[in-house]
Order: C-alpha cells, then sequence, then structure tokens
C-alpha cells in the first residue's frame, strides 16, 4: 500500500487546465477594434447610425456598446440595437451617458441577454446620434480589425429622428466604412481541442461514488 500514490496527485493536472481555461472560455470581447486616432469625424445629428455585417459562423452576442474615444464619459445617452437580416430588432439596450456603463478598451458597453446569431447576410448594428452630442462619431475609416467570423459590409443611417430605428440607407461615398458610433461584444467559440480539455478537467473534479 506505501508504494501506490494517492490519486490526487494525478488528477491535479487536469483540473489545473480546467480552471486555467475557464476564463478564456467565458471572456467576450468587443468585435471590432480600431486606431482611434484614424478616420475622419462624422456630424452629430438626430438620426439612427451604425453598419451592416454577415456573420460567416455562429456566434453569440453578449454586450451593446458605444465608442468612447477619450474613455472619460460620453456626453449623452445612446440606444442601441441590433437587427436580424429580416429587419427584425432582436437586441436593444441603452449606453448610458457619462461613466455609468462598463468601460471595455475604447467602448461603454451594456450587457444584454446573450443572443446567439446564425451564419447569414445582412445583420445590422445601429445606434441614436443626437444633435447635442459631443461624442465623436467615426467614419471614413478603413481597414479595420473585425472578429474573423464577422464580415463588414457598409454605412448605415436613417433618416433624420430622435428614436431609434433600423438604419436602413447608405452613401456610396462612405459605404466600406460604416459609423462607429455602435458596436457589439461576442463571446469566443473556443477551439474543439480546449473544449475537450476543460470536460476531462470539470470530471475528474467531481466525486466519484464507491
Amino acid at each position: 500500500m506505501s508504494g501506490l500514490k494517492p490519486r490526487s496527485m494525478h488528477l491535479a493536472p487536469l483540473g489545473a487546465i480546467a480552471v486555467w481555461l475557464a476564463p478564456s472560455l467565458l471572456f467576450a470581447g468587443p468585435v471590432l477594434h480600431f486606431d482611434q486616432t484614424l478616420g475622419g469625424t462624422g456630424r452629430n445629428l438626430n438620426q439612427s447610425v451604425g453598419w451592416e455585417f454577415n456573420v460567416r459562423e455562429l456566434l453569440t452576442v453578449t454586450h451593446l456598446s458605444w465608442f468612447d474615444q477619450d474613455k472619460n464619459g460620453l456626453s449623452t445617452a445612446h440606444e442601441v440595437g441590433l437587427w436580424n437580416p429580416s429587419g427584425e430588432l432582436i437586441a436593444q439596450a441603452q449606453v448610458l451617458s457619462g461613466s455609468a456603463s462598463a468601460l471595455d478598451g475604447i467602448w461603454r458597453l451594456v450587457d444584454i441577454p446573450d443572443l446567439v446569431l446564425g451564419v447569414a447576410d445582412g445583420y445590422v448594428i445601429g445606434g441614436t446620434n443626437s444633435s447635442s452630442s459631443s461624442d465623436r462619431l467615426v467614419v471614413g475609416l478603413f481597414p479595420i480589425d473585425l472578429d474573423l467570423r464577422v464580415e463588414h459590409v457598409e454605412t448605415r443611417f436613417s433618416d433624420f429622428g430622435t428614436v431609434l430605428v433600423l438604419p436602413n440607407m447608405n452613401n456610396s461615398a462612405t459605404s466600406a466604412v460604416g459609423f462607429y458610433g455602435p458596436g457589439f461584444n461576442v463571446e469566443p467559440i473556443p477551439e474543439p481541442q480546449t473544449v475537450t480539455l476543460l470536460l476531462l478537467g470539470v470530471a475528474v473534479l467531481l466525486p466519484r461514488r464507491r
């Protein structure tokens, strides 16, 4: 009996793998990154603005957001919405003025119930701009660093109005860029081998019946 090693000495490394991997699997990050010193600045008008995109792999949206260039708070609140290819509003949240909404990099964000987007063309992310806003609306910026599961399509904007509506118009002069503005966070999908390791780690942590 003295020559047998305790079972826990063999299981501990796998358990450690599960604990180490879990944060990376649960972390959600902005779908869009760019150099905020580049690009132009759009006019702050009473209208909904944003951009169209296609989804190339299944993904989960966890937050809606608005760009905060100086990371010191927004001058106004912004309603942000996400529309499916049929033009149906499938998620909506208000990013608050000031620093009331959480900051993730250059984005002020609001948690929403996890929303799975299927592979399809023609999703739109948009939000309310305002003539009273002094928040920078980036335009004329390309290329951008975008999540590989998402394909940028074009700029979107609406007629004038203060209520959030689908930004259903585009401008050929800016069709390759978009207004940012609105954004969203996604949850990464782990590699298959990572999932296997995680499940193994969790399994060995569960108590065994005698």
